[in-house]
């Protein structure tokens, strides 16, 4: 630092001319400023990764919570018309992976959904002994007896 200002004051007097001072107000408020970004950066670069953290566990948390609050349950099942109407609460059904056998293990029947919206598994149904076996779309199972008489 000393031989820089050594060659600076050398080339001043070279040229003749005087170096322009700083007023002491502008030093302390630059001075300032760069404490006050260096802290705050220092702050914001120690934090981020503890934040990034804690929103996963958060999240984490949230998911698993979620999932161990729902239970799959049956809010209503009919028979009309030679079809089998189920219900399910608190899930989507997975059309592909469902199904109903007969307890004989002969027949079986997939269903066909009523509505994304209302959950609704549709059988063929004859009056006979099925086991229903219903899946959710988040891996959930449902298994039923169902005894036409």
């Amino acid at each position: 630092m000393n031989r820089e200002s050594r060659t600076l004051d050398n080339i001043m007097k070279a040229i003749d001319a005087k170096p322009v001072q700083i007023p002491l107000g502008v030093r302390i408020k630059q001075w300032f400023l760069k404490l006050l970004s260096n802290r705050i950066f220092s702050i914001a670069v120690k934090s981020i990764p503890i934040l990034v953290l804690l929103i996963l566990l958060f999240h984490t948390f949230a998911s698993v919570s979620k999932i161990g609050n729902r239970e799959l349950n049956i809010k209503e099942h009919h028979v009309e018309d030679g079809y089998l109407y189920i219900t399910v609460a608190n899930a989507s059904i997975d059309e592909e992976q469902s199904y109903m056998e007969a307890t004989n293990g002969d027949t079986v029947y997939h269903p066909t959904l009523k509505g994304i919206r209302d959950n609704t598994a549709v059988f063929k149904f004859d009056g006979n002994s099925y086991n229903v076996y219903l899946y959710s779309t988040d891996g959930r199972t449902l298994q039923l007896l169902v005894d036409g008489k």
